[in-house]
């Protein structure tokens, strides 16, 4: 989603409606994306796997929201939580319908 910091538009929503396996979405609201309009993105994209970023960390600086302010949005059993940093994803891989997956904060 790059460093997006307002509502995507209609045109851009249609454009990427089935063609996103995979959304990298800006979790933190304030000076991204507002969880409301990120909400109403991924269910107009609907990509596969979410995989949140730019959110809240005890050694970031900025004043923006936790992961689970964007993970709370969403029924528990869609959202998976690595171990680890890393994830690995192939097309078969992917799921049938939207998973959350929230990488593990390195270190």
């Amino acid at each position: 989603m790059g460093d997006i910091g307002n509502p995507l538009t209609s045109e851009q929503l249609t454009a990427l409606r089935d063609r996103v396996d995979v959304l990298l979405a800006l979790t933190g609201g304030h000076a991204t994306i507002a969880l409301d309009d990120l909400d109403t993105a991924i269910r107009a994209i609907q990509p596969r796997v979410v995989i949140p970023m730019h959110y809240y960390h005890s050694r970031g600086v900025l004043n923006i929201l936790p992961v689970d302010a964007f993970t709370a949005r969403y029924p528990v059993k869609q959202v998976i939580r690595t171990e680890t940093p890393h994830y690995s994803l192939s097309v078969a891989d992917l799921p049938a319908s939207s998973q959350i997956v929230v990488l593990e904060q390195a270190r």
